[in-house]
């Protein structure tokens, strides 16, 4: 039974504890008879009209053994932990709030202050997030991996310090794992690897973007897994070399033009699929740049890009795409041939007549994304082999974005370990 009093403008909800689990003494397990005499414990708790607390009132037991070290106990209860200040319900509101990861510490403390009429601080919601981390969110010894990883990167600031933390996503299983680590280099890499391996992880397929460190670090924990590169990052590749290359023919044109060129060169860069997207106006500054390079590499390289991204986007099966790589090969310009290399064999030296007054070493990037393309595009089409695999490393990129959702408003974290607590309910287990 409940009753209610107000003094000093709080409220005072008198009831009776409810006792966690049974009744026994916590050395020997004895049950105890009559309460020995009734205790109360004052314990703050949320409302949005007052000041609230609950006044428990529960028993103080004699433990029926003489043996038995304890003497007297009392038990635990539903509504507040022993020696707490405030009840199980403001602390898992609390906790719940700052773990929805959109608030630091100091917003949520100031949110329940203000709207809840409570007393807590900052320093309380992260004891609370801390502590409620093992019963919460257990640590598993296997979890339900598919056969698809993908994976990728993200930098936050820890003690002041930029520190990497490594993502993978099992699309097909819906599992998110976010592993830190003290640099990003192949042999971390490896090491944060193992431990997704060591929870079951043996994927047949792995999609990541074109970082340097995953050939060496792949090999070295799943060495038989395909590797598909994002294909998101091949053509923001592809977008770079072309700019680089605009910018340089730009420098060949008279001030007017490079002028011009410059400013219609998003547009131009543009993919065909948008560009067929443009408005009137923009549709017509798109024909001025074509004019401006119409005749140069620059057209040939955007050419060639287009030509790519029509191979994989229209293919259906390897070996369709296979073959439509093949013809557009035979296709390339005469003076950008032999391009009959094959992987494994020495790259052949592209024979080629004088280049034109002013655009020396224009060709190079053009080469460049023919040669990538040559040694890369079996790890482009791995997806059309293999049911359920992304062409994109999207889902790791997403999960990053609602890490650094969290991460932004805290401004980095001044601990390793409180990194680690919102990793933890982030991903939603222990993994470390």
């Amino acid at each position: 039974m409940e009753s209610v009093t107000l003094w000093q403008g709080a409220v005072y909800r008198h009831r009776d504890g409810t006792v966690a689990g049974p009744l026994a003494c916590p050395d020997c397990g004895s049950a105890p008879g009559v309460p020995r005499r009734l205790r109360r414990r004052t314990v703050e708790h949320p409302d949005a009209d007052r000041p609230t607390y609950l006044v428990l009132r529960v028993g103080q037991y004699a433990c029926p053994q003489a043996q038995c070290p304890r003497r007297y106990f009392t038990p635990p209860l539903v509504e507040a932990a022993p020696y707490a200040h405030t009840s199980r319900r403001l602390q898992a509101s609390v906790t719940a709030v700052y773990r929805q990861g959109r608030a630091p510490l100091r917003a949520v403390a100031a949110e329940f202050q203000r709207q809840w009429h409570t007393r807590t601080g900052k320093s309380s919601v992260l004891r609370w997030h801390q502590a409620s981390l093992a019963p919460d969110y257990p640590r598993p010894a296997r979890l339900p991996f598919s056969g698809v990883l993908c994976l990728d990167e993200v930098y936050d600031r820890v003690a002041g310090q930029r520190r990497p933390i490594f993502t993978c996503v099992d699309p097909l299983a819906g599992i998110t794992l976010r592993i830190p680590v003290e640099r990003a280099d192949a042999e971390h890499l490896a090491a944060a690897l193992r431990q997704v391996q060591a929870l079951g992880a043996e994927p047949r397929v792995i999609v990541s973007d074109l970082w340097a460190a995953y050939p060496e670090a792949l090999a070295a924990v799943w060495p038989r897994a395909q590797r598909q590169l994002c294909w998101f990052h091949v053509q923001q590749w592809v977008t770079r070399q072309l700019a680089r290359l605009l910018k340089h023919y730009g420098q060949t044109l008279p001030d007017a033009d490079r002028k011009e060129l410059n400013r219609l060169r998003f547009v131009l860069l543009a993919s065909p699929e948008k560009q067929r997207r443009l408005g009137s106006r923009a549709q017509a500054a798109l024909a001025r740049a074509w004019e401006l390079i119409a005749g140069s590499i620059v057209a040939e390289a955007i050419q060639l890009r287009n030509d790519l991204r029509a191979v994989l986007n229209t293919s259906t099966t390897r070996a369709e795409a296979r073959e439509q790589f093949d013809q557009l090969r035979q296709s390339w310009p005469a003076r950008f041939q032999p391009w009959s290399w094959r992987p494994g064999t020495p790259l052949p030296v592209p024979q080629a007549p004088e280049p034109a007054e002013g655009t020396t070493g224009l060709r190079e990037y053009l080469e460049a994304i023919m040669a990538f393309f040559v040694r890369h595009f079996e790890m482009m089409i791995t997806y059309l082999g293999q049911p359920g695999v992304p062409r994109t490393n999207n889902h790791a990129e997403r999960e990053n974005r609602r890490y650094r959702a969290a991460a932004r408003p805290r401004y980095g974290w001044a601990t390793t370990r409180g990194q680690r607590a919102m990793l933890i309910a982030l991903q939603g287990f222990d993994s470390s």
